[in-house]
């Protein structure tokens, strides 16, 4: 898993990139690339098992999954 702030152009093989900064793009199938950027999440952030899980699909060749199906619901009040 390489981390970066914007997309690499190259991810090494068999390795997925993690990065933000596009805002608008969403994922595409095959694409070793997984975009971070809040409007890729619902604006909630990640938990690293997710990425992780996400990782291991794309690698598998499976189809992206939005980032925000991951989460589950909030409890309510108390």
């Amino acid at each position: 898993m390489v981390i970066t702030h914007c997309p690499l152009r190259k991810v090494p093989p068999g390795a997925v990139n993690v990065h933000g900064h596009m805002h608008r793009r969403r994922d595409r199938r095959h694409d070793p690339r997984i975009n971070v950027a809040v409007e890729q999440t619902g604006y909630h952030p990640v938990r690293m098992s997710t990425l992780i899980t996400e990782a291991a699909r794309r690698l598998a060749g499976e189809a992206p999954r939005p980032l925000y199906s991951y989460r589950t619901a909030a409890p309510g009040p108390r």
